[in-house]
């Protein structure tokens, strides 16, 4: 898996765009300590937090106010799930060649938050709109 480090200037467009290309695709959200992560991905996540369980993501949007960046993820299909995160620091799209596996956000307080798909793909593999888009 690779991680591409996103430019700060352009987290909200990213953050944008990334939440139109997977609008109802099957997320689920956990945080784990950042230094874990970069570490050991595989065993920080083996025991990270769970903050929503898996579920279609409806939004992600970046805002900035006082020079610090804000990240706001909701998951699901009924119930949403919010998770709001303050002072992020860094965004980090994760792939496998083409296609997309996540989201890890990184927050000044040394966690991260990671937007895991259940399964990875490109998103011009997709076959249209996602069942809670009909």
């Amino acid at each position: 898996m690779t991680e591409l480090n996103v430019p700060r200037p352009r987290w909200p467009a990213f953050c944008a765009e990334f939440g139109r290309e997977h609008h109802g695709w099957r997320v689920t959200l956990l945080r784990a300590p950042t230094p874990d992560m970069e570490a050991d991905p595989a065993a920080a996540l083996a025991v990270a937090e769970r903050l929503a369980g898996e579920g279609p993501l409806q939004a992600l949007e970046c805002s900035e106010r006082d020079h610090r960046f804000h990240v706001t993820v909701r998951v699901g299909d009924g119930e949403d799930r919010t998770v709001r995160l303050q002072d992020v620091i860094a965004l980090h799209d994760q792939r496998r060649g083409r296609a997309h596996q996540g989201l890890r956000i990184d927050t000044a307080d040394g966690a991260s938050v990671l937007v895991a798909f259940r399964a990875a793909a490109p998103p011009e593999a997709l076959d249209g709109l996602a069942d809670t888009e009909l």
